[in-house]
């Protein structure tokens, strides 16, 4: 999971600085619009994946290949409602758009294909299927943009896709096959029944973290909309990148822990998790905090330097977006999907209300105030539901929080000094870089991960009375 989420990451930021430097700030814009409708479509569409991850990994074997035949169906008609969709729009907007609609169904694909060697466990196979379309596509979309301009984006990313299902159908196609063989019938009902809560609150997550875009794109400029989303791509990555791995592993050991062991098991690795993410998120929203501009400046040409207004705003939205699943999770282990599915379109309605009320008057920095205020809503909904359960024993790690965040401030404080002398791009980055690591450094011996690492270590090395 940490290389699916982590290495895609890493490589998008890396070629963030080679592609801000082929796009303008307007086509950079372009692009992000085609991407946000792209991962909002995919997020309806992994409603399957949801319940099948659910029932799959529990069932006997009969039962497995029912559940198995139930998310193929599912996936047939998402696929095919989806390609229908988006091939309609692209009649009406143009040709650039069919590239959209076939990336969608492309991508719905991968989706069903990862999930189910999530739901097997088999994270070999996912990582393969998943790295290999997401590097290959970052990759190939960058090399096209010099002959073919912004689109060549997009079909880079096809063409990455295209060899991701390849690779999926030749690693997971037998094992399909041999699974639906042990019985016949499907689960579809008790699938979508689990699911179709879930498809709201996926997507409404989708629409709450690109709707941004769309709605931006006919307030502002696009040169405008292309520095909101070079920010918010800086932003994204190292957060998004944390609470994805953790939520994702977490919640595939919660479920067996769950059924095997009972709630109480589940509640232990959602504490520990919950700690690892504030010892790793709040270093990083103070690190962003205080050194926004010089990040940008390493990473994009001037042209790109506004972009560093809407840091902030952003980073604080996201770190409270990665405390959600500590939330809802709970929820969904007790079977409440459908009150899982309330924060999502809480946050969905205030994000739009703020950017509809702000933009117009502050301009796109009014779209990072109403992702802070969409996240911070949804973590306060999702809190409340929680308590309303009297079996939901979910705690979030406030003291732990703003330990981290007084220690990685004084810390980042100290250092900014030796940032301002830095001369050149490179050395600044060396010094981001060494600052980003120190800073998570400290929060991990604030919650003391990394003093039960070192303390066996430091038995091993003998006093130095002992040496002869």
């Amino acid at each position: 999971m940490a290389l699916v989420v982590a290495v895609p990451l890493a490589v998008r930021l890396a070629a963030t600085p080679v592609r801000v430097r082929l796009l303008s700030p307007a086509d950079f814009g372009e692009v992000s619009l085609w991407a946000a409708a792209i991962a909002v479509v995919s997020g309806f569409a992994l409603w399957p994946t949801t319940g099948m991850m659910r029932y799959l990994p529990a069932g006997t074997e009969a039962d497995r290949a029912t559940v198995l035949r139930a998310w193929i169906q599912a996936t047939a008609w998402t696929i095919g409602l989806l390609t229908l969709g988006a091939g309609a729009w692209a009649l009406h907007a143009g040709r650039v758009w069919g590239w959209v609609a076939v990336i969608l169904a492309l991508e719905a694909l991968i989706i069903a294909a990862t999930s189910y060697a999530r739901a097997v466990g088999r994270f070999r196979t996912l990582a393969g299927v998943a790295l290999s379309g997401s590097i290959l596509g970052v990759a190939a979309g960058t090399a096209l943009i010099v002959p073919m301009g912004p689109v060549g984006v997009l079909v880079g990313w096809a063409a990455a896709d295209v060899v991701a299902i390849a690779l999926a159908g030749v690693l997971l196609g037998p094992s399909i096959v041999a699974g639906l063989r042990v019985a016949s019938g499907s689960q579809f009902g008790r699938l979508a029944r689990y699911s179709a809560p879930l498809a709201v609150s996926n997507g409404a997550w989708m629409l709450v973290t690109w709707i941004d875009r769309p709605l931006l794109a006919g307030l502002v400029s696009r040169t405008e909309l292309g520095l909101y989303s070079l920010a918010y791509v800086l932003v994204a990555a190292p957060l998004a990148g944390a609470f994805t791995v953790l939520s994702g592993v977490t919640w595939s050991h919660a479920v067996v822990a769950h059924e095997r062991e009972g709630y109480p098991a589940a509640v232990e690795l959602l504490r520990r998790s919950s700690r690892i993410y504030t010892a790793t998120a709040v270093p990083v929203v103070v690190w962003l905090g205080f050194y926004a501009d010089t990040i940008l400046h390493v990473l994009a040409p001037s042209q790109f330097a506004g972009g560093a207004r809407h840091v902030v705003w952003l980073a604080v939205g996201l770190w409270c977006f990665g405390l959600l699943p500590y939330r809802n999770q709970h929820l969904m282990l007790w079977g409440r999907s459908g009150w899982a599915a309330v924060s999502p379109l809480i946050a969905l309605g205030v994000n739009v209300a703020v950017i509809l009320l702000l933009v117009p008057v502050i301009g796109a920095v009014g779209a990072a105030v109403a992702t802070a205020a969409a996240y911070v809503a949804a973590l306060g909904v999702a809190s409340a539901l929680c308590r309303r359960d009297g079996r939901v024993e979910s705690r979030l790690p406030l003291g732990l929080t703003g330990a981290c965040f007084a220690a990685a401030t004084a810390a980042a404080a100290a250092a900014q000094p030796f940032v301002d002398a830095l001369q050149g791009r490179w050395a600044q980055a060396g010094g981001l870089a060494f600052i980003g690591a120190a800073l998570v450094g400290v929060a991990f011996v604030v919650e003391g991960s990394a003093l039960r690492l070192l303390r066996p270590r430091l038995r091993m090395t003998p006093h130095p009375n002992e040496i002869e």
